[in-house]
């Protein structure tokens, strides 16, 4: 399963398209450990969230199976078969992914060689990890950052590319309350932020995130964007994988399996995402603490303030 590129044209074998699932919506959502069950999958190779992929190569970060990514087993592999990337990648995937490039899509404007150019990078890029990782479907859990709100959109136009997306909600209560208690990925630490302006700024980027990933949503179009909530995934993960099984046209049966035994493991070679990734034998667990342990008035701030997309999104305030 190949690309191949003539000037201005993408062309792929005519074997098969590779089919790619995108998880988009907010951080601290679950999107890791959708990634992981996913990855439970025969089909199914994860690279956690690839948007990241050229920024963990320059800075020489390590795979989250702890070795190098020249010396990982997928990502090694798949460097070799991209050969050298550089500034004009990492420009191109910048300006097609980031926020001026959604609005230039949404326009309809964005420049033909933007689009030709990004198509050739992310299409040899998903080539690849399909054909390391012997998958058929690749998963990529870049979610709905301001560096890739663009990117489910951009995807969803490369030919060649099956692309299906799963929105990813979490109650904003519980969202806030996870960004106030602890850091989130190790590669992207914050300074200290103060209590109050941790909750301001988490609670403005969760709305914001989920009103661009709902103009995605509308976009793409219903018949491939699968709207999923955090904790419908983790209170009963085999129904949701019965769903997604059906939205995707694939069989994860192995993972249902693995879930009602307590086998889920992970591959460790995500890029991103939380500290779960890090683990090998993965427990899925409902963490609705902010129930308990979250300070009333911010539980209350959070779900008066963001009360018009809680109801939209399926919330209570």
């Amino acid at each position: 399963m190949g690309f191949q590129y003539i000037g201005e044209r993408q062309i792929t074998d005519k074997r098969e398209h590779i089919k790619v699932i995108y998880i988009m919506g907010y951080g601290r959502s679950g999107s890791t450990l959708l990634d992981i069950l996913l990855g439970n999958a025969a089909r199914v190779v994860t690279g956690g969230a690839m948007d990241n992929y050229l920024e963990w190569r320059r800075r020489g970060l390590p795979c989250a199976c702890g070795l190098a990514l020249s010396e990982c087993s997928l990502w090694g592999r798949v460097g070799r078969q991209l050969g050298p990337l550089g500034r004009h990648e990492k420009a191109v995937q910048t300006r097609v992914e980031g926020f001026g490039g959604f609005i230039l899509s949404l326009l309809g404007i964005l420049p033909r060689r933007w689009r030709t150019d990004y198509s050739v990078f992310i299409g040899k890029l998903m080539a690849a990890v399909a054909g390391v990782g012997g998958g058929a479907v690749v998963v990529d859990s870049s979610k709905s950052t301001r560096e890739c709100v663009g990117r489910p959109m951009a995807l969803s136009s490369i030919p060649g590319l099956d692309v299906y997306v799963i929105f990813l909600v979490r109650d904003p209560r519980g969202v806030v309350w996870s960004a106030m208690k602890c850091a989130g990925s190790p590669e992207r630490r914050r300074r200290f932020e103060a209590r109050a302006w941790n909750f301001t700024r988490t609670l403005l980027s969760w709305c914001m995130t989920n009103i661009l990933a709902m103009v995605s949503e509308a976009r793409i179009g219903n018949e491939r964007v699968l709207r999923l909530r955090y904790e419908d995934l983790c209170r009963h993960p085999e129904a949701a994988m019965n769903t997604i099984a059906s939205f995707i046209d694939e069989d994860l049966s192995d993972v249902v399996r693995r879930i009602k035994e307590d086998r889920i493991v992970s591959d460790g070679h995500n890029l991103g995402g939380n500290r779960l990734r890090f683990q090998r034998n993965i427990a899925v667990r409902c963490d609705e603490e902010w129930r308990e342990r979250m300070p009333t008035f911010y539980r209350c701030l959070a779900g008066i303030l963001a009360a018009p997309l809680l109801k939209r999104l399926g919330y209570s305030a």
